[in-house]
């Protein structure tokens, strides 16, 4: 990567599971589904906070989900979700 020599992370990160925001609400996107089904904005922080923080070389060029990568680095017990249960592998937008 072009930046890597001036310490610049390049990481893509996606939500393990819906994440209710106003514009979900409004599509009504969370309708019929079991609101623990969902994750907290605070965790796709809590995941950008480890991908800001932990050493370049363990970081960069990671393309992962939110609870995937905590419980990877031990930032978070359990994870469910895309990238975290094995029967969704992958991630929302590319599954294997």
């Amino acid at each position: 990567m072009e930046v890597y020599e001036h310490g610049i992370r390049v990481s893509c990160l996606s939500p393990s599971q819906i994440v209710p925001t106003p514009g979900v609400l409004h599509h009504h996107l969370m309708d019929g589904r079991d609101p623990n089904d969902a994750e907290g904005p605070e965790v796709l922080a809590q995941a950008i906070v480890l991908l800001a923080t932990e050493p370049l070389d363990r970081v960069t060029g990671r393309c992962c989900c939110s609870q995937a990568i905590l419980k990877e680095f031990g930032w978070r017990g359990t994870a469910r979700g895309w990238g975290a249960d094995p029967t969704m592998p992958g991630t929302g937008y590319a599954q294997i």
